[in-house]
């Protein structure tokens, strides 16, 4: 029964952090929950019913993502995205040496698969250039 639970996390979270090179496992979530003794089993069966209500992977928020994007260029009544995207600069603010946050990579990465290369992307504050060759995919 524990390994359902943790198969059936891990089709879940299968793509969290990846990029920093983390891999989860179904036997690394059951050593994970055995830190709970006698009680991992219900850790398990309560993050399996709870994770499915709140866990945005990375597919869901770029699907996100991009809606939000139509929505704004119906809002404001943009002929397409390319007009949209021309008038819009994603701000990169965070410090140097910091990695850019999922959501941020996500975007470009669904940009460039949908759109070809978009160089208005992450742009400094400090700056204005363009930083765009400088993320790992």
């Amino acid at each position: 029964m524990i390994e359902k639970f943790a198969a059936s996390i891990h089709h879940l979270i299968r793509d969290y952090r990846t990029e920093d090179g983390i891999q989860i496992s179904p036997d690394s979530i059951i050593a994970w929950a055995s830190q709970f003794g006698d009680d991992a089993l219900f850790i398990l069966s309560e993050l399996s019913h709870i994770l499915p209500q709140m866990y945005i992977s990375k597919q869901k928020a770029k699907q996100f993502i991009l809606q939000h994007i139509n929505w704004l260029i119906n809002r404001y009544g943009y002929r397409g995205i390319h007009e949209f995207l021309s008038d819009t600069e994603f701000l990169k603010i965070q410090q140097d040496g910091k990695k850019l946050p999922g959501t941020t990579i996500a975007l470009r990465r669904s940009l460039k698969r949908n759109l070809g290369e978009y160089r208005h992307c992450c742009k400094t504050s400090k700056n204005g250039r363009d930083n765009s060759d400088n993320i790992e995919y």
